[in-house]
């Protein structure tokens, strides 16, 4: 049985996206949107706003009648090429934040606020 020092993600406020933690953290969960907050090299992630999508995921966490749950993460670009494909960035996209529904048809928002509190929030609500 693996346990949490085996899956360092599980116990992080906003863990990174990779091939060994995207089952647990996001693409392996019923009805669940992934907001991933994406960054070109795991140094270039902004403490700021990483407090913010802490503190959002704490609202929404709280607010469990809204019907959608979501997963908080982040996305190493530079190390996970294939994954950031999905999202087809654009230059002056990254560092942003993309929203994914993984079901059966992928389908993704990127948003257009800025990477702030009220920025995710206005973005997932």
């Amino acid at each position: 049985m693996e346990s949490r020092a085996s899956r360092p993600w599980l116990s992080e406020a906003v863990p990174f996206l990779s091939k060994e933690s995207a089952n647990d953290i996001c693409l392996k969960k019923d009805s669940i949107l992934c907001v991933i907050y994406t960054v070109p090299t795991a140094s270039a992630s902004d403490p700021a706003v990483i407090k913010a999508v802490d503190n959002v995921k704490e609202i929404f966490t709280s607010k469990i009648e809204r019907g959608i749950t979501f997963s908080f993460m982040r996305l190493d670009v530079a190390a996970e090429p294939d994954f950031a494909a999905i999202f087809d960035f654009q230059e002056g996209e990254v560092p942003g934040l993309a929203v994914l529904n993984p079901g059966k048809k992928k389908r993704f928002l990127k948003s257009e606020q800025p990477l702030t509190e009220k920025g995710i929030t206005e973005t997932l609500n």
